[in-house]
């Protein structure tokens, strides 16, 4: 957060900075795993990779939070001992225990499993539409300021990324029929559920 303006860098700490071992540098920055910082709202954390996916810029996955991995404690905790010193990056740092992973990954109801494999079809889709992700990105200015909506253009289409931002149930009229690729269905009327996102594709 050094890169973010003082202003900008208290409000991170605000929304952020659940538990104060969480801070780095005396607020400079916040470690932790993605799924904590989150809340450890599922749905939180896949809003926020649809907006790492969307937005523009090269998108990075700190190991582990693909999986929706927690804070590790046990290894913050034995690396102060060994050094010494309390850095909070400790707490994303720890090894993975990959057998507790694959297991996870085998049960279709564990967080573990909802997150990895939506997180696949994300990719998968972007890598079917690399041509539009590779423009450059448009945030667009709406009037319900807890949507967040990008627009990217190549030739006669776009593709429109929208996203919930709050716990209530969003509509949305769209403008023409659109291609929503994650269904790969049309639709006309967009109906978001609290924290959900969609990408919708138009031909112009």
């Amino acid at each position: 957060m050094e890169f973010v303006s003082e202003e900008e860098r208290k409000k991170m700490n605000q929304y952020y900075l659940k538990d104060p071992l969480w801070t780095f540098r005396k607020g400079e920055g916040i470690s932790g795993r993605l799924y904590e910082l989150m809340d450890r709202d599922i749905r939180k954390l896949l809003l926020s990779f649809s907006m790492l996916f969307t937005t523009e810029g090269s998108p990075i996955i700190y190991y582990g939070d693909e999986l929706a991995l927690e804070n590790d404690y046990d290894f913050y905790n034995k690396m102060v001992e060994k050094t010494g010193f309390k850095d909070s990056r400790f707490l994303n740092r720890g090894p993975i225990n990959w057998d507790y992973v694959e297991s996870k990954l085998k049960d279709e109801s564990s967080k573990e499993y909802v997150v990895y494999n939506e997180i696949k079809k994300m990719l998968k889709i972007r890598n079917k539409y690399i041509e539009f992700f590779e423009q450059k990105g448009e945030v667009i200015p709406v009037k319900d300021k807890s949507l967040y909506v990008v627009k990217k253009r190549l030739k006669d289409k776009m593709l429109w990324a929208f996203h919930n931002l709050t716990n209530q149930n969003k509509e949305v009229n769209l403008k023409k029929d659109g291609l929503e690729l994650f269904e790969d269905s049309k639709i006309q009327k967009l109906k978001l559920k609290p924290y959900e996102y969609k990408w919708v594709l138009f031909t112009i």
